[in-house]
């Protein structure tokens, strides 16, 4: 990251980053990777041209962190894997009044306009405004499962509260939604939208690809599927 590449029980607060960042795994506009510790009121404007794995706007990995009123703007760009346009991971932790303004050019699995991969983790009040286009033409990543989506990629056993999306979503494989590519067992999404425009090959949705024991409250989307 531009500010920190990892921070362990570290706090980090009215923290900016403005630049270009490269490298080749855990790229993130502001840190790298966040273990048991927090971002608040901290923000990015992130130019990321490299094709690295785990490349998010603000931070690429979370775990066991608060992400608290932070935002970031900017593009990934040159094929990133994983890719976020806040967050490329998170592991149980909370995310909460936030929001990215991204614009995603990405390849393989899990990139999402505000999270790339959500894993036991609670997302509130949060939104992402980015365009997301997966440029991958291969199809054998999870059988041609590659979980994209225009909020968040892929939600594993998490809690989705109170969050939109409005940015396109673009691929030619399948799994691709326009809030997001898959909704997982355990999860729980409410009072959501999105209003993007999708564009995959099968087994596309306008609000989730794929949904697996999960569910599903008082959400819609308005977008296009093509």
């Amino acid at each position: 990251g531009i500010l920190a590449g990892y921070g362990l029980k570290t706090d980090v607060t009215n923290c900016f980053s403005d630049g270009e960042v490269n490298g080749t795994m855990y790229i993130g506009g502001l840190v790298g990777y966040v273990n048991h510790g927090s971002l608040t009121s901290c923000y990015s404007n992130i130019i990321c041209n490299s094709s690295t794995y785990y490349v998010g706007g603000l931070a690429a990995y979370i775990a066991y962190s608060d992400i608290i009123n932070c935002y970031s703007t900017g593009e990934i760009g040159n094929k990133s894997k994983g890719a976020g346009g806040l967050i490329a991971s998170s592991s149980g932790s909370n995310i909460k009044d936030s929001y990215s303004s991204v614009d995603i050019s990405c390849i393989s699995a899990n990139n999402g306009g505000l999270i790339g991969l959500v894993s036991n983790s609670t997302v509130s009040n949060c939104y992402s405004t980015g365009n997301v286009n997966n440029v991958d033409t291969s199809i054998s990543t999870y059988e041609g499962f590659k979980y994209t989506g225009g909020f968040i990629g892929n939600i594993q056993g998490s809690t989705i509260q109170d969050c939109y999306s409005t940015g396109d979503v673009n691929a030619i494989f399948d799994g691709v939604g326009g809030f997001s590519g898959a909704i997982q067992q355990g999860s729980n999404i409410n009072n959501c939208y999105a209003t993007g425009n999708v564009n995959g090959r099968a087994r596309i949705g306008g609000f989730a690809a794929i949904s697996v024991a999960s569910n599903i409250t008082n959400c819609y989307a308005t977008g296009n599927m093509t």
